[in-house]
């Protein structure tokens, strides 16, 4: 998850007089922007993973594509249901989109 090695890499650089100095003034243009820390970005998602139940989260592609290495697959415990579950995912500003992962099974002989 990029967004858990960003914050990785923020809590790094916490550890020194200089990084802290430098994220200390990217969090002031981040409130100038009216946009939320990467840290609060990520309790969000995670807030909003452990309401919907999200047992299992796992990578849709095994890929360091940009592009595909940010979609996931969410196995939920039920403590939600799905429609109710994909509404809240959806509503979070860090989620471009959710939806059910249906599976299709026959039934029936030949």
């Amino acid at each position: 998850m990029e967004l858990l090695q960003t914050v990785t890499q923020r809590q790094d650089e916490r550890k020194s007089l200089l990084g802290m100095i430098k994220l200390f003034i990217a969090d002031i243009q981040l409130q100038f922007q009216k946009q939320d820390t990467p840290e609060v970005k990520l309790l969000r998602l995670q807030q909003a993973e452990q309401a919907v139940g999200v047992t299992v989260h796992e990578d849709l592609f095994k890929s360091q594509d940009p592009t595909l290495k940010n979609f996931y697959i969410l196995k939920l415990s039920g403590i939600m249901e799905v429609p109710q579950a994909v509404s809240l995912l959806k509503s979070l500003p860090e989620v471009e989109t959710a939806e059910p992962n249906y599976i299709a099974t026959i039934q029936g002989g030949l």
